[in-house]
């Protein structure tokens, strides 16, 4: 048995595994919070405040209108400790009546602004295009228009109420939640645990309030504090004004207006009025400022769990090349065309339009059957991954199918609906990353991230069936203590188990496609072994069909039926298994082979492959592998070279076949 066969039995779920205690996300949030005193005490403040004001009639020494004629313009005293104001009224007891208005009215605007911001927000960064386009442009307007005049002119038609005022003025206020949001939500579209979503078949709407939404409270508790501030400043100075509060009812603003005109006298009454304010002001921003590092302290959290974790891999891969006989490729198992389950003809993939297109996937065909894994082998660049991607309907922005077929049993993908693709996902084709932490929600629980895709799968499941389906699940793919992996959070797991939890996702709608784009590559050798044996085992049981992408010929030769070699986006050579090994067809592949570290003899340089994929748009007129390879003629390098059949079930890009294969 090979090495990787020895590996092949350990398989306990375990091998990296870590205390869950060890993330700061198990200490209380209050804990962390109080530790920020700064912050800790303007919430204090404004939370003191507010309750105060609301309680104004338990909290006040005096009614906000009662006079005392034998106090007046009086500074702070033990029966009134804040003074009076030129009728002998108390100035505490207005100031907490007169906050009322005031909070109530700062509200209202930043409800408002903040719900109208981030709702725009998510919606123009998460579906970008023309989406938004349309939605920057009104957020431009927004911050072009008269706020003042605006305000104006809702005054004039309204001058004996405050609240009609802010109803305008949280739109125009929503400008900046809006562009911050989309800003963020730019930048959160692009993990891959948002893709990871997708393809399990959640709906967009259903991805942006579960997935892209918890990663935003840090923006938008910042941005909810600034509209927060500039809404008391705003209502105060329209209080000021003389308008909004009729008097003699008191507001902050009103009383400042009083306060100005009474300052010859009396300078106190400046302070209590303009510093609640100035008070309430600074508190909102520092407030913001401590929730938004507490909120964004998870993140940091986890990626530096990440970080330590990787820093103490294995960075070696010693899997060995066992070779297993398979089926020709391209064909199934039974030899009579049965099992096939996907096929791809002649697919291509490109960015831009017009002169600046550029084609990053040449005319791509290949087939899947029932049961069986095939392997897409290739350098970085070669365009492996963006094949998967079209067959999922998830292409990075900007990416669009040119050309070709994609028939998933009778149903064309190539075109096909929103309706027909969200039940394609995660239903009938699974996907599993490379970074397994980086496919799952860090702001979800495993168990809670687990139940929300099988809920969406079966409508009918309810909440206690949902967790016992959650747990078979994470049994199903070999987790030890199901219980604790479903109430950890991705961070706390180590990367083996977070891979396993990533597969037991996958195949939680029952698909038949598994697509694996290098899911152990960033695992040390042993958990690499571990999954793959966990995928083989599966697929044993199940009848998936695997499409796996890799670079690693030890991969392949532990897991693949079927080859097929892509180098700077097509396909150069198509075999099974066995055969690839054993007699390449094709340069690339016979140097990818001859530089496989399995392959490597003690005390002699391992080849390697000079040069570098050409990038696309860069890419040779004849062959594309001509000037890396050393049977490369100036016949090459005159015309693209077909892709033809040298042998049965045989296919290779190469006019010096024969010559290859006698070298062999």
């Amino acid at each position: 048995m090979s090495s990787t066969g020895a590996l092949i039995g350990v398989d306990t779920g375990t091998s990296e595994a870590r205390r869950p205690d060890e993330s700061p996300s198990r200490q209380g949030i209050l804990h962390r919070f109080v530790r920020r005193p700064v912050a800790f005490a303007s919430f204090v403040f404004v939370v003191g405040i507010i309750v105060v004001c609301a309680g104004a009639r338990w909290f006040a020494p005096y009614p906000p209108l009662a006079t005392d004629f034998s106090a007046i313009l009086t500074g702070p005293s033990v029966q009134h400790l804040l003074g009076t104001d030129e009728l002998g009224r108390d100035t505490l007891s207005r100031l907490l009546y007169g906050g009322q208005p005031m909070l109530l009215a700062m509200a209202e605007a930043t409800a408002i602004a903040v719900s109208l911001g981030t709702a725009l927000g998510i919606l123009a960064g998460y579906k970008r295009g023309w989406a938004d386009r349309i939605l920057s442009g009104w957020g431009d307007l927004l911050l072009a228009m008269p706020v003042l005049v605006i305000l104006i002119v809702v005054i004039s038609v309204f001058p004996s109420s405050l609240y009609p005022t802010m109803l305008p003025l949280g739109v125009l206020l929503s400008a900046g939640p809006m562009r911050v949001v989309r800003s963020a939500t730019l930048g959160v579209r692009e993990e891959l645990y948002i893709d990871a979503a997708r393809v399990v078949g959640l709906s967009h709407r259903r991805v942006m309030t579960r997935h892209v939404l918890p990663r935003l409270w840090g923006p938008i508790v910042v941005q909810a504090t600034l509209v927060s501030a500039v809404s008391l400043v705003t209502a105060s100075g329209i209080a000021f004004l003389g308008f909004g509060i009729n008097a003699p009812a008191p507001s902050w603003g009103s009383m400042v207006a009083d306060a100005a005109t009474q300052y010859q006298r009396q300078a106190w009454l400046l302070v209590p009025s303009g510093g609640i304010i100035a008070l309430m002001v600074l508190a909102l921003g520092l407030l913001g400022d401590g929730v938004a590092d507490l909120v964004d302290e998870r993140w940091i959290g986890s990626a530096v769990a990440r970080v330590a974790r990787r820093s103490r891999r294995v960075r070696s891969r010693s899997i060995s090349g066992a070779r297993r006989a398979a089926a020709p490729a391209g064909t199934p198992p039974g030899g009579d065309g049965s099992g096939l389950i996907l096929s791809a003809r002649d697919v291509s993939v490109g960015f831009g339009d017009g002169r600046s297109l550029v084609t990053v996937v040449d005319q791509v065909s290949f087939d899947l059957y029932q049961g069986r894994t095939l392997a897409l082998v290739g350098e970085s660049g070669c365009g492996k991954s963006m094949t998967a991607r079209a067959i999922l309907g998830v292409l990075p922005a900007g990416g669009r199918i040119l050309d070709g077929s994609i028939r998933l049993g009778p149903t064309e993908l190539i075109g096909a609906s929103r309706a027909v693709l969200g039940s394609v996902r995660g239903r009938r084709i699974g996907f599993v990353g490379q970074e397994p932490h980086a496919s799952l929600d860090p702001a979800q629980t495993i168990g809670s991230s687990l139940r929300e895709v099988l809920r969406r799968y079966d409508r009918t499941l309810s909440r206690s069936g949902a967790k016992h389906k959650v747990l078979d699940h994470l049994a199903r793919v070999r987790l030890e203590d199901p219980e604790r992996v479903a109430g950890s959070f991705p961070h706390q797991l180590s990367g083996g188990m977070a891979q396993r939890v990533a597969i037991a996702r996958a195949l939680a709608g029952e698909p038949e496609i598994l697509i694996a784009d290098e899911p152990t590559t960033a695992l040390d050798v042993t958990v690499q072994a571990e999954i793959l044996a966990l995928l083989r085992s599966l697929q044993m049981s199940t009848g998936v069909a695997i499409l796996f992408i890799t670079h690693d010929w030890g991969v392949v030769a532990t897991l693949a039926d079927d080859v097929v070699v892509m180098y700077a986006g097509q396909v150069v050579e198509q075999a099974d298994a066995a055969s690839a090994f054993d007699r390449p067809m094709h340069p690339y592949t016979e140097a990818l082979l001859a530089s496989d570290p399995h392959r490597a003899v003690a005390g002699q340089v391992l080849p390697t492959i000079g040069g570098a994929v050409p990038a696309p748009g860069s890419w040779p007129r004849g062959c594309r592998f001509a000037p890396r390879c050393r049977y490369a003629s100036a016949e090459c390098a005159s015309e693209p070279i077909e892709l033809v059949g040298p042998e049965q079930d045989r296919l290779s890009r190469c006019i010096h076949v024969d010559l290859l294969v006698s070298c062999t």
